[in-house]
């Protein structure tokens, strides 16, 4: 009994998640002045946050700025009608010796909007994932970047189990069908293509399937873009394959 002669209130019971998560989702949209760090209540909601807390630094990034040299300034500027109010251009620097920086327009943090996932939401995407740049995504690029060698001859080696998994997945449908983008490389595409003939489906290779494409590659060819001049179509234009089951068997 307290001096009062009443019980004391109980405390309110500790809240689930779930709820915590709603609770961070309703604070992001009404954008209302964060509470105090130690507060009871923004401890809780750190504690069953996805949202990432740090980085492995494997990959090291960092905005580009006057200290870059020549080329990227030169290049964040050719990219700068692509910048939005709430974008940054970001240098990330591969983990190799003498090894290529990539200049990369993202989302600054904490500037998620409503309208970016407009589109996401108009045709049933679920972009949960692609909120920021996971740790996993972080560590597999410095894998792959330093075990090259676990990537060559690779792909032809599983063809088959790639065209017979393209099957499992295909509906006999005149409306289910797999799409494709890939550059020939050599013979890859075409030892591929016999996987998929040799399993029973139908394929269409288009070359040209797109306009803007299609120009871009013919640019590219002539010589009249000099942005690329390494392009090699063998390698890096890809052609468009469609899959489909035979008609016979779904009609």
């Amino acid at each position: 009994m307290d001096k009062g002669g009443m019980d004391a209130a109980p405390p309110p019971p500790p809240r689930s998640p779930a709820s915590l998560r709603w609770s961070i989702l309703r604070k992001s949209l009404l954008r209302r002045p964060s509470a105090a760090p130690d507060d009871p209540s923004e401890v809780n909601t750190k504690n069953v946050s996805r949202k990432r807390g740090g980085v492995f630094n494997l990959i090291p990034c960092h905005p580009v700025d006057d200290s870059d040299s020549v080329e990227v300034v030169e290049a964040t500027l050719r990219a700068k009608d692509l910048v939005g109010p709430r974008d940054v251009c970001t240098r990330y620097k591969l983990p190799l010796e003498n090894g290529p920086g990539l200049v990369m327009i993202q989302r600054m943090e904490d500037c998620v909007d409503l309208n970016d996932f407009e589109i996401s939401t108009r045709f049933d995407i679920d972009t949960t994932g692609l909120v920021c740049s996971w740790p996993s995504e972080d560590v597999l690029a410095y894998f792959c970047v330093n075990h090259p060698f676990m990537f060559r001859t690779f792909f032809k080696q599983f063809h088959e189990s790639l065209a017979c998994t393209v099957k499992s997945l295909l509906k006999r449908s005149e409306v289910s069908e797999a799409i494709f983008l890939s550059p020939k490389r050599g013979d890859s595409l075409v030892k591929f293509i016999e996987k998929i003939k040799e399993i029973g489906l139908d394929y269409k290779l288009l070359e040209n399937y797109d306009t803007h494409v299609w120009n871009i590659h013919q640019k590219l060819l002539k010589g009249d873009d000099s942005t690329w001049a390494n392009y090699d179509p063998d390698h890096c234009y890809p052609l468009l394959l469609r899959m489909t089951f035979p008609a016979h068997e779904y009609k």
